[in-house]
């Protein structure tokens, strides 16, 4: 059987309902932003997901 994923951080999913598709409310909200921001949406100020994401790893020190 295959171990379903969280598809943002990559957290297992085994043990939760079968319709789950994030692992927290953190990553569900993460997975919209994605969403919007494939969509040509702009999200928080930022026009792109490398803009987004080079943004995030500069406030954090760290890459999600």
């Amino acid at each position: 059987m295959k171990i379903r994923r969280c598809p943002v951080c990559g957290n297992s999913l085994a043990g939760r309902r079968p319709q789950t598709r994030y692992c927290d409310a953190a990553c569900r909200a993460e997975g919209s932003r994605l969403r919007r921001l494939l969509a040509g949406q702009e999200v928080d100020g930022y026009l792109s997901h490398r803009e987004r994401m080079a943004a995030a790893q500069k406030r954090t020190g760290r890459a999600r």
